[in-house]
């Protein structure tokens, strides 16, 4: 394939010395190198399939994930301690960032390769080609059409660097992210690039999100990080891309950008009913730049706030404030009106009946005004934790 030499800089380490090995992933070139390193990979139970590759891969007693399967996280993660602690088993090599990058820079690590708290040797892959980026991505060539590239190459330049084995302290054996993050750390300061703390579900909702990802999207409209999303929201991967979804379906005309009307139809179906809320004040609310149309970020993170049933601590002021807005609608009264918000507490839980719920808001205005204030609609939650004022399960009875 062009590869006519590959410099090898360091010594692989023995098996005493670190059983596990960790590398960078670019590309489908490093695993054929993989070969030559005696090592099992962990890897996707696919590519056990595929011509060549595949017999490869199953002649080196490789651990395969099945992401199809709920369970194979688990076992994979018990396989790789068992054999890291049983030295009569070849050593394991990993890809932590658990995806390829473009090599230049080094995204989250995912810890099975540092649970069992087992001293690891970093490998740096370099690819110095002038012609063409060996990065296999999302946004790059099929994997044909690299491999066509490769082949089309007279010479291609790969080197191979085996760092020093790293001994994790007492701290980082009992937090196995502390442990990959120092170890990333390590890696980049030697590859001379930036960490960042985008994962492998972020490359997957960025497949998603690429789709809305047009001319007229700005290119951070469409960066979605889980990481950063979780800090405001609990939501999983496949909550934000049912999300990304639901937005591709309502973006007709490919603006990357949804306007009232559009958004609007995410409340209509031959089953809906009149919303108790309103729909256009909602939309202004998550208009947070104010220009008239949401954009992929505004509408993942409002609606991935409402539906939240159980968001964490840190997050519950946040939804909340959201609900109160929302039910506020767009009056000027600073609040909402009492007998409106008996009326929507009523429909959402009629077992409670009409007496008890006006009661509750009753008690809950304490200035007497009739107005609920934020703060009233804080303390009532709070006093009433029957009464769910935020999450899938509240506005699904209003929208």
């Amino acid at each position: 394939m062009g590869f006519h030499y590959i410099p090898v800089y360091g010594r692989q380490a023995s098996n005493d010395d670190a059983r596990i090995l960790i590398g960078n992933h670019v590309s489908f070139i490093e695993t054929f190198y993989i070969g030559l390193m005696g090592a099992s990979p962990v890897s996707k139970k696919e590519n056990a399939s595929i011509p060549l590759f595949g017999a490869l891969t199953s002649a080196l007693q490789p651990i395969l994930v099945d992401r199809a399967d709920p369970n194979s996280r688990k076992n994979v993660a018990k396989t790789i301690v068992d054999r890291a602690k049983d030295r009569s088993w070849n050593q394991v090599v990993l890809f932590p960032e658990g995806t390829t990058t473009t090599g230049k820079a080094l995204i989250q690590f995912k810890v099975g390769a540092f649970a069992p708290g087992e001293p690891v040797q970093p490998v740096c892959f370099f690819f110095n080609n002038n012609a063409f980026n060996f990065g296999m991505t999302s946004a790059g060539p099929s994997l044909p059409a690299l491999a066509l590239r490769v082949l089309c190459q007279i010479n291609n330049n790969m080197s191979v660097h085996f760092l020093p084995a790293y001994r994790p302290s007492a701290e980082e054996k009992s937090d196995p992210k502390l442990y990959a993050k120092n170890v990333r750390r390590v890696m980049a300061e030697y590859m001379k690039v930036p960490t960042t703390e985008h994962s492998y579900d972020d490359v997957c909702l960025q497949i998603e999100a690429m789709k809305v990802a047009r001319a007229e999207l700005s290119a951070d409209a469409s960066d979605i990080e889980l990481k950063s999303l979780r800090k405001i929201v609990e939501i999983d991967k496949d909550g934000a891309k049912e999300l990304v979804k639901a937005f591709i379906r309502m973006d007709m005309n490919r603006s990357g950008r949804l306007d009232l009307s559009q958004f609007k139809k995410l409340f209509e179906g031959p089953f809906s009913r009149t919303p108790v809320v309103d729909v256009e004040h909602l939309f202004h609310l998550l208009d947070k730049d104010d220009v008239g149309t949401l954009n992929l970020k505004e509408f993942v993170l409002g609606l991935a706030l409402l539906n939240s049933d159980s968001p964490g601590e840190e997050t519950k002021n946040e939804a909340m404030k959201l609900s109160f807005h929302v039910l506020e609608g767009d009056k000027i009264t600073g609040g909402i009106d009492m007998n409106d918000l008996s009326t929507i507490l009523g429909t959402v839980y009629p077992e409670m009946g009409k007496e008890k719920v006006s009661r509750i808001v009753a008690e809950a205005d304490d200035d007497g005004d009739g107005i609920i204030s934020l703060d009233e609609f804080t303390a009532m939650a709070a006093k009433h934790p029957e009464l769910k004022l935020t999450g899938k399960s509240f506005w699904s009875k209003l929208f």
